[in-house]
């Protein structure tokens, strides 16, 4: 995916926001040299189930594809749902 994704620096003191191409689960701050988490979160529409990045401080956000607007985190791969039965 060519795109540049967000990261925040979990350091208090230094809490910047960095950007770098491709999605990774963390990446170091460039800095401090402390880790940094992703703000956008890949979301999956319920309708379409076009995938899209979103920052967790929008809200109302619809599809780009189709404008339905409920979305839901997809399960990363190597998740197994467990019986308890």
């Amino acid at each position: 995916m060519d795109r540049e994704f967000r990261y925040r620096c979990t350091d208090v003191n230094c809490r910047k926001d960095h950007r770098q191409d491709g999605w990774s689960e963390a990446i170091n701050c460039p800095d401090c040299g402390m880790r940094s988490l992703p703000i956008e979160v890949e979301y999956k529409c319920l309708s379409c189930g076009n995938l899209e990045y979103f920052d967790g401080s929008r809200t109302g956000i619809s599809c780009k594809a189709c404008g339905f607007r409920v979305f839901v985190k997809p399960r990363r791969k190597g998740f197994k749902m467990v019986d308890c039965n």
